[in-house]
């Protein structure tokens, strides 16, 4: 059994994760990582070689 962290609501980090998590969007397909990129994180321009 792989061992994780627990979450902790109160912290910026985690209650973004939760707050992103809880949209009603995702409530019909699920999510992906790929859905909570954006939403976690800032958008920077990007070469080809860093994507």
């Amino acid at each position: 059994m792989r061992r994780v962290r627990a979450l902790h609501p109160f912290s910026a980090e985690d209650h973004a994760l939760l707050e992103a998590v809880s949209r009603g969007e995702f409530m019909l397909n699920g999510l992906g990582n790929r859905d909570l990129q954006p939403l976690l994180y800032k958008p920077g321009p990007l070469s080809l070689a860093e994507k």
